[in-house]
Order: C-alpha cells, then sequence, then structure tokens
C-alpha cells in the first residue's frame, strides 16, 4: 500500500483526519445514522471512544432521523404530550416541550386549512412532521404539524376516539 503524500495513509494529520471523515461519512451514510465527533488534541480520547485522526467518536448522533422513523419514533416524549381530547391542552404541552406546532383543521375528506390555534370542539386526530410526512422525522427538527378536526369530520375520516 502506497504511503505517498496522496495517500490514505500518509503521515500529514490533516490527510489522516480528511481521509478518516471521508470513510466515517460514507459508513454513516450506508447505516442511515451518522456520529458526532469531536476534535482532540492528543492524549486521553476519553472512556468509550474511538480516536482517529485528531478526532474522536462520542458516539451515535441521536439527533438524527431514520428513514422510517414516525413523529412517535423521532420524540418519545409524543405520547405523553399529545391529549386527543384536548387540542389546547396538547398545544401548551408541546409549546413547553419545545415544539414548534402548525395546526391544520381538517374540514372533510382530503380537505383541510392552516390555523393559527386549535378550535374548541375539534379533536387531534394525527401528528406528523413539518411538511405533513408521517415518516423520516428529522428528531433535530422541533417543528410539526397536527391535524385537528370536528368529532363528526374524525368519524367519517375513522380517526373517532376509542
Amino acid at each position: 500500500m502506497s504511503s505517498g503524500p496522496g495517500s490514505i495513509c500518509s503521515s500529514r494529520p490533516a490527510a489522516r483526519a480528511a481521509a478518516t471523515l471521508a470513510i466515517l461519512a460514507v459508513f454513516a451514510g450506508l447505516v442511515a445514522t451518522s456520529v458526532i465527533l469531536e476534535q482532540t488534541t492528543g492524549g486521553d480520547s476519553g472512556a468509550g471512544s474511538v480516536a482517529r485522526g485528531g478526532f474522536r467518536v462520542i458516539g451515535p448522533d441521536k439527533r438524527a432521523g431514520r428513514p422510517s422513523q414516525t413523529p412517535y419514533e423521532a420524540f418519545p416524549e409524543l405520547a405523553g404530550a399529545i391529549d386527543p381530547a384536548s387540542p389546547s391542552t396538547t398545544d401548551r404541552v408541546l409549546a413547553q416541550l419545545g415544539f414548534a406546532v402548525e395546526w391544520i383543521q381538517i374540514e372533510a375528506p382530503g380537505s383541510g386549512r392552516r390555523i393559527n390555534a386549535p378550535r374548541a370542539g375539534t379533536i387531534v386526530i394525527s401528528v406528523l412532521g413539518p411538511t405533513g410526512q408521517w415518516k423520516g422525522i428529522d428528531a433535530a427538527d422541533r417543528r410539526l404539524s397536527v391535524e385537528i378536526a370536528t368529532p363528526e369530520v374524525a368519524e367519517r375520516l375513522a380517526h373517532a376516539p376509542a
């Protein structure tokens, strides 16, 4: 294996660091996750970490979303924050947890509009990602779309609470 100036095995620290980051980036892309890196100054790399090329791998980046991740998988705290019978309580709790919520009033199947705040007489029918998606939620993005409807509309959509 070559160890010249353009080689991955180069003895230059900057080249080793760049090569290591490139390898980590490819690996991270393959496993659909990422890692948190911290630049090291030499010496102890810390327990449980791997030092390579002037960087230390701290661990998996828990903020990175998986392609199949739903809002409830990305944010386990949603399970206790959503009160289907009370959108206003849900609004308050989500704000306390640091979420920015876009409210969508569903008026009929396939028909909805954005509103500023949940209305009385409605129920929460779904919690989605910031662009209305169910899968591929990025845990670093604290924006949610919450759909609400009257109980009558929710029943027509088969979202009535049990």
